[in-house]
């Protein structure tokens, strides 16, 4: 018996299979560069690589992703890598923000500003308060431009004084200090004292609070009060267009429904309105909250629910009196978190 020969003609064979399917590895599993699987197809296949389709000028070498296992930052198996500024299943065109192709020239319209910056094609258009021939900056009498604002720019308001502001440049900082916050009712009055999780600034109900039904709300100190327009201070901690951003978790001791109520409770210069988060919160896991003070996202009267205005949320933020944040998700709820 000659080894020698079975072995060689057993290389032999291997290599033929592999040239002929495109494949490579020890068990022919991975398709060779330049040859790709598609999703849903099984590598026992004998037809499963395939020639990678890419344009020379927009793509890398003319490679693209071989199979799922590859597959990344939204790309699909036998989507071709591209060259910066190109885009498109086979980089056959200019990506988001560039144009001309085969050149591929970044895009010189604003992002936040203009209409057209995803095909980048002719002028630019600007969104309606925006203005400039690359639409980046505001109209008189707006400020703020801002990519998520359909209309480009904000209205100035100044409580009717003047009609011209500009925007300050002021920094955000994250806030340190937890302390003085309390469990209370849906109206802000009564109070139970919290526990303060010794891992991060966490705020902790226990099953004994829960037990009194009235407590809904985490309620905010002073120091997250008062005017937060005009302030420095409160200006970096919330001010109009910014953010609150948070976690919470709850657990409960028994099926049942959620609690309908609102998510954020804001109250000054005798109005009440509220924001209501529309989505889903499971149990038992940590749920990222973002709520953006600004009448766009949704804010509403607590006693009529009608709609919140510009000139109505200014004027409440100008002399906030309560902050309150939801703590109550279930029926049930024998312990509430939130972390800021």
């Amino acid at each position: 018996l000659n080894t020698d020969s079975i072995r060689s003609t057993l290389i032999f064979r291997i290599n033929d299979f592999t040239l002929q399917h495109n494949t490579q590895g020890i068990n022919c599993q991975d398709c060779k560069n330049f040859f790709y699987r598609p999703s849903g197809v099984s590598h026992y296949n004998p037809d499963a690589c395939r020639h990678c389709d890419c344009e020379a000028t927009g793509s890398v070498d003319g490679s693209c992703v071989k199979d799922d296992g590859e597959a990344t930052q939204g790309l699909s198996p036998g989507d071709c890598y591209c060259k910066p500024g190109f885009g498109g299943h086979r980089c056959d065109r200019c990506a988001l923000g560039y144009r001309n192709y085969p050149v591929c020239e970044p895009c010189p319209c604003s992002i936040a500003g203009s209409l057209n910056y995803a095909t980048c094609e002719d002028s630019c258009q600007c969104k309606e308060n925006v203005a400039g021939i690359f639409c980046d900056r505001c109209k008189p009498g707006f400020f703020n431009l801002d990519v998520d604002n359909p209309n480009g720019c904000t209205a100035c308001f100044c409580f009717g004084i003047i009609n011209e502001c500009q925007q300050v440049n002021w920094g955000t900082e994250k806030i340190m200090d937890m302390s003085g916050w309390i469990l209370t009712d849906a109206d802000g009055k009564r109070s139970s004292s919290l526990l303060k999780s010794s891992f991060g600034l966490s705020l902790t109900a226990n099953s004994r609070q829960m037990q009194d039904k009235s407590l809904a709300y985490w309620k905010a100190p002073s120091a997250y009060l008062g005017d937060l327009v005009s302030n420095l201070t409160f200006y970096r901690i919330l001010s109009y267009g910014g953010y609150l951003h948070y976690f919470v978790y709850f657990a409960a001791d028994a099926h049942g429904p959620l609690t309908p109520m609102a998510d954020v409770v804001l109250k000054g210069n005798r109005m009440t309105i509220e924001h209501s988060l529309k989505m889903n919160f499971p149990e038992r896991e940590n749920i990222s909250i973002s709520v953006r003070f600004s009448e766009i996202s949704d804010w509403f009267h607590r006693d009529t629910h009608i709609r919140v205005n510009k000139r109505e949320f200014m004027t409440v933020l100008a002399d906030v009196q309560l902050l309150m944040v939801r703590a109550v998700y279930h029926k049930h709820q024998m312990q509430s978190r939130c972390v800021f």
